[in-house]
């Protein structure tokens, strides 16, 4: 479980956010300038709280503080168990597809031939498998994305955030990676947003407006 109950303030944006996560999938939604990217950016640890406590439930380990301002606990994006892929990308332009997406077990210490075997199925899963050696500039805007989200979900992690992961991807290749997201339940995920097609059917959906995060619905 992971629960985020607190406020962050970032110019001229005042964000109240009150959210439990459990596995499954959540969406996010809200009109543009509303805070949806602003709520993952403080889950991942790219911003900070300025009141209140973002806190990690595990069965096995026990309770983590990631953020909390009054008891000056602040864990770094790197030491989160936290996975993203925003909408910038965010590639490493001199790593071909392949390495891009084994780049999170790399750094956790395994070869390169093990982390290149680990990355593959992530790649086939979302369509660009026979990318594999090409570098991003080599790719389009949609090949960058399904790229992003390969690496994303080949990252060992408690939370799965994903900034309008099918944005610039074709209907067909959307209609794949969807599925292959909406099965995997044991995962916590969260997924921003603006498509009423992706929202319809949506069991768990966090609200995000008039400077509010809130919950609607079960995880």
């Amino acid at each position: 479980m992971i629960s985020l109950h607190g406020t962050t303030v970032r110019g001229e944006l005042s964000l109240a956010i009150d959210i439990d996560l459990g596995p499954g999938l959540t969406f996010v939604s809200g009109p543009n300038g509303s805070g949806k990217t602003t709520l993952l950016r403080v889950l991942a640890g790219l911003e900070a709280l300025d009141s209140g406590e973002l806190r990690l439930d595990r069965e096995d380990t026990g309770s983590r503080i990631l953020d909390a301002p009054a008891l000056g606990v602040f864990v770094a994006a790197h030491e989160r168990p936290i996975s993203v892929a925003f909408q910038d990308h965010r590639l490493f332009p001199r790593m071909s597809v392949l390495d891009n997406v084994a780049f999170a077990a790399r750094f956790r210490g395994r070869s390169r031939a093990e982390a290149r075997a680990l990355a593959r199925p992530f790649l086939d899963a979302v369509g660009v498998a026979d990318l594999a050696a090409r570098r991003p500039h080599q790719l389009s805007i949609g090949q960058q994305q399904r790229t992003a989200l390969a690496r994303a979900l080949a990252t060992p992690a408690e939370l799965l955030l994903l900034d309008e992961p099918l944005a610039a991807i074709d209907t067909l290749g959307s209609d794949e990676i969807r599925s292959h997201l909406h099965h995997a339940p044991q995962q916590t995920t969260l997924w921003v947003t603006h498509d009423a097609d992706e929202l319809a059917g949506a069991q768990a959906l966090i609200s995000v407006g008039d400077g509010v995060a809130r919950q609607n619905g079960t995880t």
